[in-house]
Parts: structure tokens; sequence; C-alpha cells
């Protein structure tokens, strides 16, 4: 019969083995989470950063969501600044007031043309580009630059009308107090000339920025190295004196 103390011994010893199994996969469970964590952190390093596309000027390249932005901005506000432009329409031409009365009444009848033009033009391109691939919008876009600016080049024509209307439009009503007609006539110029130096400095920029970017994408010329020719004697040839 065995006694209490080998008896306790025996369970001492199967707890310190149990503890010791418990252990062991304790630390089997960590070394494969440690293996994880650092496969996981060489793939994150592994792995490449985006490419990021500046093109001169800082302009990001053309995509279909930039270019439907764009298309659809141009067609709304035309069609905005047509409906002001066709109520100078409503009345007829003011006969009263000679030949500023036929001059506002064409001014809104252009402004009002451009503006449906550039509308139109902007709903069936924005139709076209919202079809493509993503991966089409770049070649169909540089193909078609001429038919893309012309949505902004009707919208400008027909907000200069439609200024000018505006201009000779207070300039008719406020015939009889001549300071305030100066002052409308005045205030009108500046609205203008602050629309066309905006146009003027943004056709600059660009040219500026296009000009430099296809300077630097020229190869560099060739220098022209100068070489001394000397003239060999042919050892062949027998037409010399021996």
């Amino acid at each position: 019969m065995r006694s209490k103390s080998s008896f306790d011994r025996e369970k001492q010893q199967s707890l310190m083995e149990e503890q010791l199994e418990q252990l062991q996969l304790a630390s089997a469970a960590l070394m494969k989470l440690a293996a994880k964590a650092e496969a996981g952190g060489k793939m994150e390093e592994e792995e490449p950063e985006p490419t990021v596309v500046i093109l001169p000027g800082g302009k990001a390249p053309i995509d279909r969501d930039r270019l439907c932005n764009d298309i659809l901005n141009t067609g709304v506000t035309a069609a905005l600044v047509g409906g002001f432009a066709l109520t100078n329409l409503e009345g007829g031409v003011d006969v009263d007031v000679g030949w500023v009365g036929y001059i506002i009444y064409l001014a809104s009848y252009a402004s009002v043309h451009a503006c449906t033009c550039s509308a139109l033009t902007s709903a069936l391109m924005y139709r076209e580009a919202n079809l493509l691939h993503e991966d089409a919008v770049t070649a169909w876009a540089a193909e078609r630059k001429m038919l893309l600016s012309l949505p902004m080049m009707k919208f400008g024509m027909g907000v200069l009308c439609y200024l000018f209307s505006v201009i000779l439009t207070a300039w008719r009503d406020l015939d009889s107090d001549r300071p305030t007609r100066l002052t409308a006539m005045i205030i009108g110029l500046m609205s203008m000339s602050t629309v066309f130096m905006t146009v003027l400095k943004i056709t600059y920029d660009n040219f500026k920025v296009n000009s430099k970017a296809k300077k630097d994408q020229k190869p560099p010329k060739a220098k022209k190295s100068k070489m001394n020719v000397r003239t060999v004697a042919d050892p062949d040839d027998n037409t010399h004196t021996m």
C-alpha cells in the first residue's frame, strides 16, 4: 500500500506536466501569431505606393468623373445665363430709344442662342463621356479637344453678350439722370473687363506652362565636335612613285 507522501508527489508531478503542456501550447500559439504579424508587415512594406501623376501646371490627369463634372458645370451655368437673357426679349424692341433698343435686342438674342447651344452640346458630350469606360476617357478627350472646348467658347460668347445688353439696358433706363447713367456704365464696363482679364490670365498661364513642357520634352541638341581630317594614302594604290 502506497504512502500518502508518494501519492502527493505523483499528483504534483501530473499537475506540473499539465502546466508544462499548457505552456507549450501557449508558446506555439504566440509563435504562430508572431509569424503572421511578421508576414503581414513584410507584405505591407512590399506593397508599392500609389503613383501620383501631376501634369504641367499642377493639373491632374483627365478621368471620367472630372470630365463629366466640367461638362455639367458649363452646361448648367450656360442654361442659367440664357434664361436671364431671354427675359430681355419678352418686351420686343424698344423703338422709342432708337438704335440702343435694337442693339439690346440683338445682344440678348445672341446670348440666348450661344448659351442654349452651349447647354445642348454639353448635354450631348456628358452623355457620351458617361458611357465611356474609365480607361478610354483619356484617349477620347485627347482626340476631341476642340469639341470639348466648344461649350466653354459658346458660353463665354453668351455671357459677354448678356453683360453688354445689361449695360445698354441701364443706359436706356437712366436717360433722365446723367450722373447715375455714367456710374452704371462704369460699373458695367468694370465687370466686363474683369471677365476679359480673367480669360486672358488663364490663357496666358496655360500657354506658358504648355510652352515650358514642350521645351523640356525636346532632346538636347548634339554639339558639333571639330575633328581633324587627314588623308591617308591607300597602300594598294600603285599610282604613286616608288
